[in-house]
């Protein structure tokens, strides 16, 4: 059976999507939307934004769509699996309330102690004045986190306590990122989790060869990592909690 495939999203991640997805010998008519300039040679780009969950879905059902595979993670926390799934769209991705997992990473660090997943330690805050006398009884280095989606652009990964208070006024003063800090995009408050985890450690800003006035954050680009072969998942553990500095996360 031949089918006719959606595919949500512009960024370099729906490239490399469509790009495996255009193989596919059952693969017949093939939408991106918005889709990008590398996106064109592989299917058709559609003028739709990838956060408009409404114009995907009427778009998926005007063209009888056979499956919408979705790669961003905003559209993914506006329930657009879950507007899809209510047409009788099939669809790739999970629902509005699963990927909270992704879109509220206190609600995350929440899930994984409760659920007894190995995590950092962590702490929750919603006032600035509190998180600041936290994070300053901590030691440096620390990573804060705004806990909403932020494009990657929501940690700071922090060697002074000067760079660490830069960074809360940002998200929680500032506002820096929106409601990226608020739990569902409600504007209520900020979250900050501090906890202690490997990245102050073994993540190497190559960008930090910059000020941290001109490039706060690491956006998870621009950076690499020292590597360390262990011969057993017991000896990678060991590792890690060997490893450890302090780090903080706003979230």
């Amino acid at each position: 059976m031949a089918l006719d495939v959606l595919l949500v999203g512009g960024g370099g991640r729906e490239h490399a999507l469509a790009w495996k997805i255009k193989q596919s010998p059952r693969l017949r008519n093939f939408y991106i939307a918005p889709g990008n300039a590398g996106t064109s040679a592989l299917g058709e780009n559609v003028p739709i934004a990838a956060d408009d969950i409404k114009g995907i879905a009427d778009f998926a059902r005007e063209k009888n769509v056979n499956l919408v595979v979705v790669g961003p993670d905003n559209p993914l926390s506006l329930g657009i699996v879950d507007q899809c799934s209510s047409l009788g769209i099939k669809v790739f991705g999970p629902t509005k309330s699963a990927a909270r997992v992704e879109s509220s990473k206190s609600f995350a660090k929440e899930l994984m102690s409760e659920a007894g997943i190995p995590t950092a330690a962590f702490r929750i805050f919603s006032d600035f004045s509190e998180a600041l006398d936290y994070v300053e009884a901590q030691k440096m280095p620390v990573v804060i986190k705004a806990s909403g989606l932020a494009l990657g652009k929501g940690v700071y990964i922090c060697r002074l306590f000067a760079e660490a208070e830069s960074a809360l006024k940002a998200i929680m003063i500032d506002k820096v990122h929106g409601d990226a800090g608020g739990e569902v995009g409600d504007g209520g408050g900020f979250n900050c989790c501090c906890a202690d985890s490997l990245e102050s450690r073994c993540l190497r800003e190559v960008r930090k060869c910059l000020s941290f006035q001109k490039l706060q954050t690491s956006g998870f680009k621009g950076c690499d990592a020292a590597f360390v072969v262990v011969k057993s998942f017991a000896d990678f553990i060991d590792f890690c909690f060997n490893s450890i500095e302090s780090f903080i996360v706003i979230c």
